[in-house]
């Protein structure tokens, strides 16, 4: 692979500087929230510290019962001014925060790598040889390092490289080299060039494993992550840099979704065959009761008479949900099961400052657009210069801050917002790894299980990165060791305690398949 300087590089760059001054200046958690405890609500998006609404901040009351989302639309509009007078502002845009792609999750670059690539214009390829990633292969998988580029001869002096404690001197800039056998959770393999003179001119690093299968010793399993080696399976896994063991990845959770039936589930939803009742897509007016409950779910008469639309309504959008899944490397089941706990696949529930299907909140797109700096990115050069984006979402004045909030909750409730969401899991990873690296001073694989990492974003998705920053601390001066979940959960406070469950909820949700579809 060869490694070129743009203009999205170098805003990363720039990105990934104030990031980690921010990050390590304070620890990203809000607190739970500005009420009494006896009159709290714990917001079901994913922090649970809500400022004012871009509706309340305008004054502007969005009218559920119809058509909501072109209601917030307009309000989005009469903001329009609030943007860049650059004249890159397009109504039409104003509904597609969800249709930007997220750009290959890539290593920040360091000032030693751009000044090398723009003066010398040196990289350093990595080639596969014998085995490829993600398969068995009957050899020891071999990977050969080359310094490639303009005068590289000539600029560039040997190539170095370090698979754990072992180093290698390549002086023709060339190497062939074995890659050792690993435990389950690899090995980090660094390799860098220097300049006639010493200086680092280029430096990336990887993450492998090289296991042993079957019982003939001949098989190797090899796999790669990082700097360029996306892992095939959720791209959390790459921003946590943590291989996950063989029982996890045979998760159902973890199953690849290619075709919607897939996806398919039946789950009787209490409420949403209770708002399909209410608002006549379902006759239910043979039963004693009307189908309903006081609290307007269906009764056990409404469920049976509910069934089939209810059937039909939760797996309407299982092509999108596959679609969002595979532009973000998020597991498809998981943002599934995360809209059934959430709204039981209802997007027009009248809730205070929740929104869609996934009820987020305002607070939910200021998380979204401040760990994702692709989708960020790729959403702010849309109405404002790139200079002003390259300084991350906090360097924006508030007003802009707010515009791109209501930008991206404008596709709530549609069928846009299940990339909204599955965008938003994958800022949840950024965060959840920066509150563990801040807490403890470790790395994420050194504290929990692939799994539990899981379970601390949906935790952040539900109670707020407040709750689970304070679990987190709590626990790390109790144990200053890797956790298990039944150790950590025990640390989560008394009014968050609801995402001690709220994964396996989700994961229920995303993987129940009571029946197979029927042609």
């Amino acid at each position: 692979m060869f490694y070129k300087l743009s203009t999205r590089l170098g805003q990363l760059i720039c990105l990934g500087i104030i990031l980690c001054i921010i990050s390590q200046g304070f620890t990203f958690y809000p607190a739970v929230t500005n009420e009494t405890s006896s009159n709290s609500k714990i917001y079901y998006g994913p922090l649970n510290e809500f400022a004012v609404s871009l509706i309340e901040s305008t004054g502007h009351t969005p009218i559920f019962e119809n058509n909501w989302n072109t209601d917030l639309a307009d309000t989005l509009s009469n903001l329009q001014a609030n943007a860049s007078d650059s004249n890159k502002n397009n109504p039409e845009e104003l509904i597609r925060c969800n249709s930007f792609k997220s750009q290959s999750l890539k290593t920040p670059r360091t000032e030693s790598d751009i000044n090398a690539d723009t003066n010398l214009e040196i990289s350093i390829e990595v080639e596969l040889l014998n085995c490829k990633a993600w398969e068995d292969c009957n050899a020891n998988p071999q990977v050969k390092f080359a310094v490639k580029g303009e005068n590289h001869r000539t600029e560039a002096g040997p190539l170095f490289i370090q698979i754990g404690s072992d180093k290698t001197t390549c002086k023709n800039q060339l190497c062939i080299l074995d890659k050792p056998v690993t435990n389950e959770k690899g090995m980090e393999v660094k390799y860098w060039t220097e300049s006639t003179t010493g200086e680092i001119l280029l430096s990336r690093s990887f993450k492998m494993r090289n296991r042993i299968m079957g019982s003939d010793g001949t098989t190797h399993y090899f796999e790669v992550m990082g700097d360029g080696f996306l892992y095939p399976i959720d791209v959390c896994a790459n921003i946590w840099e943590i291989f996950p063991e063989e029982t996890e990845l045979k998760s159902a959770w973890l199953q690849r979704a290619d075709e919607a039936d897939d996806l398919y589930t039946d789950v009787d939803y209490a409420m949403l065959a209770g708002q399909l009742i209410w608002y006549g897509y379902v006759d239910a007016s043979a039963c004693q009761d009307g189908g309903l409950l006081t609290n307007r779910a269906a009764s056990e008469c409404g469920i049976e008479k509910a069934r089939a639309q209810v059937i039909e309504w939760q797996n309407q959008h299982n092509a999108e949900i596959i679609e969002s899944s595979n532009e973000t490397d998020i597991p498809s089941r998981l943002l599934k099961g995360l809209v059934g706990q959430e709204s039981q696949f209802w997007p027009d529930w009248q809730i205070a400052n929740e929104y869609g299907y996934g009820m987020i909140t305002e607070l939910g797109t200021d998380l979204l657009l401040t760990w994702n700096v692709d989708y960020y990115l790729d959403l702010c050069d849309i109405y404002y210069p790139s200079y002003q984006c390259m300084g991350g979402y906090s360097s924006l004045s508030d007003k802009q801050q707010q515009f791109l909030r209501g930008i991206c909750l404008s596709s709530t409730g549609s069928e846009k917002e299940f990339l909204l969401l599955a965008n938003t899991l994958k800022a949840g990873c950024s965060q959840t790894m920066q509150l563990i690296k801040n807490i403890t001073g470790e790395k994420p694989e050194d504290v929990f299980s692939y799994q539990d990492l899981w379970r601390i974003n949906f935790g952040v998705y539900n109670t707020g990165a407040g709750c689970m920053g304070t679990a987190i601390t709590k626990a790390w001066d109790a144990h200053e060791r890797a956790m298990t979940w039944e150790e950590f959960i025990e640390y989560i406070p008394t009014e968050c305690e609801s995402a001690g469950s709220y994964f396996d909820k989700v994961v229920n949700y995303g993987t129940i398949k009571l029946k197979q579809p029927t042609n």
